[in-house]
């Protein structure tokens, strides 16, 4: 992730008047010591994982994502969740990547490239 987005581990494209809405951050978790983070607290995102009937509505997501900057680095259905009203919200952002050198850029053009595959992908290999 290189510290892409520090505070919030889930994006939701939308096509209201904000391009990128970041899930609502609620806290950190910290370690023994006080100042260090250990980890944070989102709000729940309740949805469902996208299959091959969603391609369409990833596709036009995964545009809004790049076009935005942001290469997802790991992308799979697993990382996809549709929420309310088909609303598409990716999450695991920990191999994301800003478009701002040819390796990102490669991984962008690959996750376009490779989206029916993955939303066709049933083997659970990725589902945590």
């Amino acid at each position: 992730m290189q510290g892409l987005i520090a505070r919030d581990s889930s994006i939701h494209l939308s096509d209201g008047p904000s391009l990128l809405s970041r899930t609502k951050f609620l806290g950190y978790i910290f370690g023994e010591e006080p100042n260090r983070v250990i980890g944070f607290i989102i709000e729940e995102v309740i949805g469902r994982h996208p299959g091959i009937a969603d391609l369409d509505t990833c596709e036009a997501a995964l545009r809004k994502l790049h076009k935005a900057g942001i290469a997802h680095g790991d992308l799979n259905k697993y990382n996809v969740i549709i929420a309310n009203k088909g609303l598409v919200k990716f999450i695991d952002f920990e191999a994301s990547m800003r478009l701002e050198d040819a390796k990102a850029t490669n991984v962008a053009k690959a996750e376009f490239k490779n989206i029916r595959l993955r939303l066709e992908d049933n083997s659970r290999v990725r589902q945590r």
